[in-house]
């Protein structure tokens, strides 16, 4: 499958760009160079038929890496090794890990010492049994 999506991109290539010379590094484009140049091209002409062409150009590019991903998920079904899941981790979107608390709302009071914030939360995972638990006491009598 990942023929196809080279295979679209050679064409796409070919069609806006003329012949590809591999000797020329200059003109070693990615597909995503190539969205680009056509959305730039959108841009400064505002033509209909650059707009088309962009768009044609994109959903081809779109639906080829996701026949490319269906037929790697159809042919690892039942078995996934590591380069797999560099696969599934290539295709999740990146989220931003943000591993520090800088501020913390209790009770309209805005805390941003760090030590009481570790404070406040360890009171809140200690105490939280019993507080569920004196709930549960007052709504079940």
């Amino acid at each position: 499958m990942c023929n196809g999506l080279l295979y679209v991109h050679f064409i796409f290539y070919f069609i806006i760009s003329g012949n590809p010379n591999p000797k020329n590094p200059k003109r070693n484009h990615t597909p995503q160079t190539i969205t680009h140049k056509l959305y730039r091209n959108w841009l400064q002409s505002r033509s209909e038929s650059d707009l088309l062409k962009y768009k044609k150009y994109k959903n081809k590019l779109r639906l080829a890496e996701k026949e490319y991903y269906v037929g790697r998920f159809n042919e690892i079904q039942g078995h996934i090794s590591k380069t797999d899941w560099q696969v599934i981790k290539s295709i999740l979107p990146k989220s931003s890990k943000c591993d520090s608390i800088h501020e913390v709302k209790i009770k309209n009071d805005v805390i941003t010492d760090p030590l009481t914030i570790c404070n406040k939360f360890n009171q809140y995972c200690t105490c939280i049994g019993s507080n569920l638990a004196k709930l549960l006491i007052l709504f079940l009598f």
